[in-house]
């Protein structure tokens, strides 16, 4: 594996987790802030999946970690289409 895969598998974790405790705050929360930080966690975990990608063929967890990543852009996706929806 190389050093961009292992940069993008330890820090994955960290932008949903931020993204998470910014949306459970309700009070002053704003809309473009937290679009910005869903689009940001999108294109994150699209990166992560293309990468764990290139080694899934090699290594399970590899695979494992590209699907839960695909799964997490794919969620990231709706909820900004669900967040434009709502603001429209």
């Amino acid at each position: 594996m190389t050093a961009v895969h292992e940069t993008l598998t330890t820090r994955i974790g960290r932008v949903p987790a931020l993204t998470a405790r910014r949306a459970r705050r309700t009070s002053g929360m704003q809309m473009a802030s937290m679009m910005a930080m869903l689009s940001a966690m999108m294109t994150q975990a699209e990166a992560c999946a293309a990468e764990c990608m290139k080694y899934a063929d090699m290594h399970e967890d590899c695979r494992m970690c590209a699907e839960v990543c695909r799964q997490c852009a794919m969620a990231c996706s709706e909820m900004m289409a669900s967040m434009s929806d709502s603001m429209a």
